[in-house]
């Protein structure tokens, strides 16, 4: 703990998981953990929506 309020986590899990559950992205602990459930699926294609990238950007870029 140092005390200071801007610290982020963003944990991005890189392949997505070999189950047919349904994983979201998800801001935890007041919005400043993001988990990413997948960035690249079993064929190693890039999954992220245009709508997940800007909400990744836009909390990576938050001050």
């Amino acid at each position: 703990m140092t005390g200071r309020d801007d610290w982020k986590v963003l944990i991005v899990n890189l392949i997505e998981p070999d189950s047919d559950l349904t994983f979201t992205s998800h801001l935890l602990k007041g919005q400043r953990v993001m988990e990413l459930p997948a960035l690249l699926n079993r064929q190693g294609q890039f999954v992220l929506t245009e709508t997940e990238k800007q909400k990744v950007a836009t909390f990576i870029h938050e001050y």
